[in-house]
């Protein structure tokens, strides 16, 4: 990843965290996959938990989240979308899938 891409999934985990019916944000990618990620960019660079990559028509981005109990995951998915998408540059297209991994009590 790009460092530009690398500042704007940080940018885009905050985000996601700031949604109130967002428990948790997990990291998007297999745990694999991850852990070689963490091993190559060293203990002091932490990684950002949503993936963030160029793709044809623009970027694909991917949050896994907890939702709350308090709203149906639907609506809380719908929410972290809209976050996302009100985060990016103006004409910026992106795909963004969001996983609602777990729902919390």
């Amino acid at each position: 990843m790009t460092d530009e891409l690398d500042s704007l999934a940080a940018q885009l985990d905050a985000v996601v965290r700031s949604v109130p019916t967002v428990a948790a944000l997990y990291a998007a990618e297999p745990g694999l996959l991850r852990s070689v990620r963490e091993l190559t960019a060293g203990a002091d660079t932490p990684l950002a938990m949503v993936s963030v990559r160029r793709a044809q028509q623009g970027l694909a981005i991917v949050a896994s989240v907890a939702a709350s109990g308090r709203q149906q995951a639907p609506v809380t998915a719908l929410a972290v979308s809209t976050a996302i998408r009100s985060a990016l540059a103006p004409g910026v297209e992106a795909e963004i899938l969001v996983r609602v991994s777990r729902i919390e009590g």
